[in-house]
C-alpha cells in the first residue's frame, strides 16, 4: 500500500498527477509505456531484460527521464525510469477499510485514495524510495498486525500488513496468479506451436500458390506474383525509380567505393542470370522498384545488400505490395526447432545460397519487377 499521488513535469512544463509506488526492494525506477505519452516525454530506445515485474520477465524498450513534484510541499526529484507496458494490477487489489486503520486526522497522506484499488503509474526504487524517507512513523499495529505510518516528502505513506480477521471479513486472499500464468507458459512452450488459423486472404494466397507453381527442366521452381482481385490501376512508377536512381548516383561522386561494390552485387545477378537486360520495346504496364544500399559491416558474408523497394508509391498512392496478397507462416518457429534439439544426439544446419533467387518468377509477372540501371 506504500503509494503516493505525485505531479510529474510534462514536455510543456505542466503538472500532470500520477500515481506511484515507493518500493524498497526494486533496483531500477519504472514507468508504465503509456505514462510517458501521456506527458510528451521523449523516449530513448533500449533492450533490457528485467524480472518479477508481474510476469516472468519482460524486456524493457524505452528509457525516460522525468521529474516529480510533491503534492504538499516544494520537494522535486528527477528520476531515470525503465519503460514496462504494466507495472502492476490494481493497487490494493480490493477496498479497505479506512476507519479500522485508526489513522490520526492530521496526518497529509501522500496518497489519500490509498485503500481504493488503482492503477499504478510509475515504480519508485529503492534508492530513491530511502533518500525520501524522513524520520517520523506511527505504529497502527493491532493483534500483532505490522501497519504503520512513515513520514517521506511526497507525504505520509501507509505500510504494511492490515490483519485480515478485521478488514477482509475473516476472508484470506492468496494470490497465486503469476504461479499459474507462469506453468500456464511453461506447458504452452512445451506443447510447442498450436494449430494455426489462416486469415481468408492467407488461404486465398496458399490456393494461388499452389494452382499456379511448376517446374522447369532443370528443376527450378516457377511460381506466380499472387495479386489481389481488385482491379485498381497500379500506377505510374518510372519516374520515383529515376529520381531515386540519380540520388544514388549522386552517392556515388561522394564516395566511389560504395559505386564499385554495388556494381558489383548488380553485376553477379546478370552474370548468375537472376536479371536480364529488357532489349524488347516496353509497355506502360508493370512496375519499376527503386533500390538502394544497405551497408551491415559485421557481417560475415555480405556487407553491402541491394534492397528493391517494393512498398514505394506510385502516382496512384498504392505500390507494388499493396496490390499483393501476403501469405501465412508456414515454416517452423524457433522455439518448435530447438525443442527437437532433445530428441536426437546430433543437430545438422545448412544454408541455401542466395535462396530467395533460386526460385524463378513466371515471365508475364517479371514486368512488375523492373528496375532502372545504367553502366
Amino acid at each position: 500500500m506504500t503509494s503516493a499521488i505525485v505531479n510529474v513535469y510534462s514536455n510543456d512544463h505542466k503538472l500532470i498527477r500520477g500515481r506511484a509506488l515507493l518500493d524498497t526492494c526494486s533496483s531500477a525506477n519504472f514507468v508504465t509505456e503509456k505514462f510517458p505519452n501521456k506527458l510528451g516525454l521523449a523516449k530513448k530506445k533500449c533492450s533490457i531484460p528485467e524480472g518479477a515485474m508481474n510476469d516472468l520477465s519482460t524486456v524493457t524498450k524505452h528509457v525516460v527521464k522525468l521529474k516529480i513534484r510533491s503534492m504538499h510541499n516544494s520537494f522535486e526529484k528527477t528520476l531515470t525510469c525503465l519503460t514496462v507496458p504494466e507495472i502492476s494490477n490494481l493497487v490494493p487489489n480490493e477496498i479497505l477499510s479506512r476507519e479500522k486503520l485508526r489513522i490520526p486526522a492530521n496526518v497529509p497522506l501522500a496518497d489519500p485514495q490509498f485503500n481504493v484499488p488503482a492503477p499504478v503509474d510509475l515504480l519508485i526504487g529503492a534508492g530513491p524510495t530511502l533518500s525520501m524517507f524522513y524520520i517520523g512513523q506511527i505504529d497502527l499495529s493491532t493483534c500483532g498486525e505490522d501497519l504503520c505510518v512513515q513520514k517521506t516528502r511526497l507525504g505520509w505513506i501507509i505500510g504494511g500488513t492490515p490483519g485480515s480477521s478485521k478488514m477482509h471479513n475473516n476472508l484470506v486472499n492468496c494470490q497465486i496468479t503469476e504461479l499459474q500464468d507462469s506453468v500456464n507458459r511453461f506447458w504452452e512452450i512445451e506443447e510447442g506451436q498450436p494449430q494455426n488459423h489462416f486469415s481468408a486472404e492467407e488461404l486465398e494466397c496458399d490456393k494461388h500458390f499452389q494452382q499456379y507453381i511448376t517446374r522447369n527442366k532443370s528443376g527450378r521452381y516457377i511460381v506466380a506474383l499472387p495479386f489481389k482481385n481488385n482491379k485498381e490501376a497500379l500506377g505510374e512508377s518510372q519516374s520515383k525509380a529515376l529520381k531515386c536512381l540519380k540520388s544514388l548516383f549522386y552517392k556515388f561522386t561522394k564516395n566511389p567505393n560504395l559505386e564499385v561494390k554495388y556494381r558489383q552485387v548488380l553485376d553477379e545477378y546478370v552474370t548468375l542470370n537472376h536479371m536480364t537486360e529488357i532489349t524488347d520495346g516496353i509497355d506502360g504496364d508493370g512496375f519499376y522498384l527503386p533500390h538502394h544500399a544497405v551497408i551491415k559491416e559485421n557481417s560475415l558474408s555480405t556487407k553491402l545488400r541491394v534492397v528493391f523497394n517494393g512498398s514505394a508509391k506510385t502516382n496512384t498512392g498504392l505500390s507494388l505490395n499493396d496490390k499483393l496478397m501476403v501469405g501465412p507462416t508456414i515454416q517452423s518457429d524457433i522455439v518448435s526447432l530447438i525443442l527437437k534439439f532433445r530428441l536426437h544426439n546430433y543437430v545438422i544446419t545448412a544454408d541455401i545460397e542466395k535462396m530467395y533467387r533460386q526460385i524463378h518468377v513466371r515471365p508475364e509477372d517479371r514486368k512488375y519487377q523492373r528496375i532502372l540501371w545504367g553502366t
